[in-house]
C-alpha cells in the first residue's frame, strides 16, 4: 500500500513531516507549519512569541489534527520548554463561538484529592 513512500535513511521517522501531495517524506521546515517571524519589538513583546523550529512545526501539526478530529492533547515535558506558549498560541486562533478552553496546572505538589 505504501510502495511509492520512502523512508528517510537518517534522524528518525518523527524528524521528518509526510506531504501529502507528493507522498514523500521531508524536513519539518518545508511543511504548511514553518513560517518566518516578523518580530516589532515595539507592537508584541519577545515573551510572547514562538521560534518556529522543526520541533514546534511537529507538534503544531500533531495538536491541530488532534484538535480537529476533537481529542484531548496533552503536552508533557521540564519546565521551560514552550508547551505553554504552543497551546495558547493554537488557542488564541480559535474561534471562540466555537471551541472553549481551560487551563488546569499542575506541579510537583498537585495531588488527586
Amino acid at each position: 500500500q505504501f510502495k511509492e513512500i520512502k523512508l528517510p535513511s537518517r534522524d528518525t521517522i518523527f524528524d521528518y513531516w509526510l506531504d501529502p501531495e507528493t507522498n514523500s517524506f521531508d524536513s519539518w521546515t518545508k511543511s504548511p507549519f514553518f513560517y518566518s517571524v516578523n518580530f516589532d519589538s515595539t507592537m508584541i513583546a519577545m515573551t510572547q512569541v514562538t521560534v518556529p523550529t522543526p520541533e514546534t512545526c511537529s507538534v503544531a501539526y500533531w495538536m491541530d489534527m488532534m484538535v480537529k478530529m476533537r481529542r484531548s492533547v496533552m503536552l508533557a515535558g521540564p519546565a521551560g520548554t514552550g508547551k505553554t506558549q504552543l497551546v495558547g498560541g493554537m488557542i488564541d486562533q480559535f474561534n471562540p463561538s466555537i471551541y472553549t478552553s481551560t487551563t488546569i496546572n499542575f506541579n510537583y505538589y498537585t495531588t488527586s484529592s
